[in-house]
């Protein structure tokens, strides 16, 4: 994921994502295989332990390769699953339960 886009005063963001599109046959091909997806999510929708945060880095690591074969050994992506991606960042907004609060590098 990229970092959050605050959208308006309204509590929502763009979030955006890389999705698989396709099993990749082969070498992997970003043309084919994966797609860049934006979305709006409201922050203010957050579940009491749920928060959002800003990523400031993201690691794509080759093990996320081999999730996206339908017989992954460490768990397998659907078509359509948001890629994973190990990193940090801060937390932008937080429920009221959740473990970190607003501000928090995570």
């Amino acid at each position: 994921m990229c970092a959050p886009e605050q959208s308006a005063d309204d509590g929502t963001v763009t979030n955006s994502k890389w999705v698989l599109k396709a099993r990749p046959q082969g070498i992997f091909d970003p043309k084919k295989d994966v797609a860049f997806k934006t979305e709006s999510i409201s922050n203010t929708d957050l579940a009491d332990d749920e928060m959002l945060v800003e990523s400031f880095m993201l690691s794509g690591d080759a093990f996320i390769r081999t999730m996206m074969d339908e017989e992954a050994y460490h768990g397998a992506l659907s078509l359509g699953d948001t890629l994973p991606a190990i990193g940090y960042g801060k937390v932008v907004a937080a429920g009221p339960k959740s473990c970190h609060k607003v501000g928090t590098v995570v």
